[in-house]
């Protein structure tokens, strides 16, 4: 292909959508946010994006497409994951939750651009949401002009590489006049199907192994093992950043190499950052806990719940899933944080996001409310790398045809 296939994202967040796509190789031209901190995050992250701050419902395709001095034959995919904390199946959900209707506006803004292919993303309990209901009149409204491809797949990050047990549900339809896009296969082989391997440090398998053309996922320790402790480092009681020294670390997987940068992973085709420092490690703030919960959370083993319900964490295993809180027009709830399976603690806004698959270059927020509220709400890279591979195969064989096509006429 030519140039890079050009994306809009809607409802991006901190953009972890913009990135896979990033990664596949993209061009993610456009934004659409309405959160203040996701769009600075965003504006910091991906400075080639047009960021749109605005509310969706108060916007039209024409007016994206204006912003960007584009027509609607220049966009190849729209992607996007309305927010789904009203379909969710985690907390409590709310039939009257003006955000169940944003899934409405995501339809209409697609069906006015007319990309060749949308990808929509949410939680899997949009499917049973008003006993399927929604998800219904969301694919009769958009199977109208786009070809869906069934049955509808909950996707598990997890088998994409993805350090978390993390199931999405991932709808992605295909322009009538083009080839029809399908689901990836998965790419990697979750950590509780392979006991057998053993590795010298942490007791578990090595992600550089593999089985069956098939490579490992990583696990928590893979992700993490090489950052910091914040306990040792005064200054992140109120500062976020400390110089990044991995000399005395006893092991960095690859996984670790390729998110601080130490290696570059040759299927990676986003944006290089020329301003990041990779000897500063950021989104590291410390939590102070009572010594009464750091005993606590000392005796708890690998895996165990402590009675806040809060997990820790297994090494050899996979995170759970990384939530986010609410803003504080939806009552400022705090997600819960997974405990560090070494160091009495919760994790870092860091480590949420190493446990999402986002590069260490990635910034959030100086504050760890904001900071894991944007980190949970994102979608993880690597999942949505694997999708947008698919969209990008789908695209050539578009462009071969039309090639043919203007052979045949010359």
């Amino acid at each position: 292909m030519g140039d890079k296939p050009i994306a809009i994202d809607l409802f991006a967040g901190a953009g972890g959508l913009t990135l896979g796509f990033e990664m596949a190789g993209f061009s993610v031209k456009a934004a659409v946010e309405l959160d203040k901190h996701a769009c600075e995050a965003h504006e910091i992250n991906f400075p080639n994006c047009k960021v749109i701050q605005k509310d969706i419902t108060n916007i039209s395709g024409s007016l994206v497409l204006n912003e960007l001095n584009l027509k609607s034959n220049q966009i190849d995919v729209i992607i996007g994951g309305p927010p789904c904390q009203g379909f969710s199946m985690a907390g409590k959900r709310s039939n009257d939750d003006e955000r169940n209707e944003l899934l409405n506006e995501y339809a209409r803004i697609v069906l006015e651009i007319m990309p060749k292919y949308f990808v929509m993303e949410n939680v899997k309990g949009l499917l049973s949401y008003k006993s399927g209901k929604v998800v219904h009149e969301f694919l009769c409204r958009m199977s109208e002009a786009f070809n869906i491809d069934l049955p509808l797949r909950v996707l598990n990050a997890a088998d994409f590489g993805v350090p978390q047990n993390r199931e999405r549900l991932i709808i992605i339809g295909s322009r009538k006049n083009v080839k029809r896009i399908t689901y990836p296969s998965p790419t990697h082989i979750n950590p509780k199907d392979i006991r057998y391997r053993y590795h010298p440090v942490f007791g578990k398998h090595s992600s550089l192994d593999k089985l069956d053309n098939m490579l490992f996922c990583p696990t928590v320790a893979d992700a993490i093992s090489d950052i910091p402790n914040p306990d040792l480092f005064d200054e992140l009681i109120d500062g976020d950043t400390i110089p990044y020294d991995v000399s005395n670390c006893k092991y960095i997987s690859e996984f670790a190499k390729i998110m601080r940068g130490q290696i570059k992973d040759a299927s990676d085709n986003s944006t290089f950052r020329p301003d990041w420092n990779s000897k500063l490690i950021t989104n590291v703030k410390r939590t102070r806990h009572e010594d009464s919960i750091k005993i606590e959370f000392e005796g708890l083993g690998e895996g165990e719940n402590h009675r806040s319900r809060r997990k820790k964490l297994k090494s050899n295993g996979l995170s759970p899933t990384i939530r986010a809180g609410t803003k504080s027009d939806k009552g400022s709830y705090t997600a819960l944080r997974p405990i560090h399976y070494e160091q009495p603690r919760v994790i870092t806004v860091r480590e949420a996001a190493r446990l999402m698959s986002f590069p260490d270059w990635m910034y959030f927020h100086h504050t760890k409310w904001h900071g894991f509220r944007l980190v949970g709400n994102a979608v993880p890279p690597l999942l949505a790398k694997s999708v947008a591979l698919q969209v990008l195969d789908a695209l050539k064989n578009v462009e071969k045809k039309m090639e043919v096509i203007t052979d045949e006429k010359i």
